[in-house]
């Protein structure tokens, strides 16, 4: 698999296997070609990554947001973000928002589903995974019940305190 990158050769990880059955000058394409934004390193750690899918949320005025860290719970992800929309409107919008600054930030969506209804969006980033709820379903599943030993990541400011004014219930 071509997933890392050697050290001092810009050569990708199994590269070498090649040598034998490739010539020298394809085999130098494709070790330049390793250094391509996609074999790299990540651009964002996890925690920025779910600070800045937080910060999208909250552009779109999503409500009761909360970052959990389940890493030390769960191998499916590092954190879960999970968000309220008022609308089925609002949780498309909420999700797309996320998705695009994701996007910017050079992380694409490995799945998305719910989008077409607006109940539940589950974005999944890999080692982040974001809920936007619709309010009456998110109420239903209460999700961070499942999660109760999980720890709350605080926001930085500002976005703490416009995630603070854009609370429907009381978390819990």
């Amino acid at each position: 698999m071509w997933s890392t990158i050697s050290s001092g050769t810009g050569c990708i990880d199994g590269a070498s296997d090649f040598k034998s059955t490739i010539s020298q000058s394809d085999l130098f394409r494709v070790c330049r070609r390793s250094a391509a934004p996609s074999f790299a390193a990540p651009r964002v750690n996890s925690q920025e990554k779910a600070i800045a899918a937080a910060q999208a949320a909250l552009e779109k005025k999503a409500y009761d947001l909360v970052v959990l860290q389940v890493r030390h719970l769960s191998s499916i992800a590092d954190y879960f973000l999970i968000a309220t929309g008022r609308s089925d409107v609002q949780v498309r919008a909420i999700a797309r928002g996320i998705e695009e600054r994701m996007g910017l930030e050079g992380e694409h969506a490995l799945s998305v589903e719910g989008t077409s209804h607006g109940h539940w969006a589950v974005l999944d980033f890999n080692d982040v995974v974001v809920h936007v709820f619709f309010e009456d379903t998110r109420e239903f599943y209460r999700l961070e019940r499942n999660w109760l030993d999980a720890t709350e990541v605080p926001l930085p400011e500002p976005y703490r305190s416009q995630a603070r004014d854009l609370r429907l219930r009381a978390l819990g």
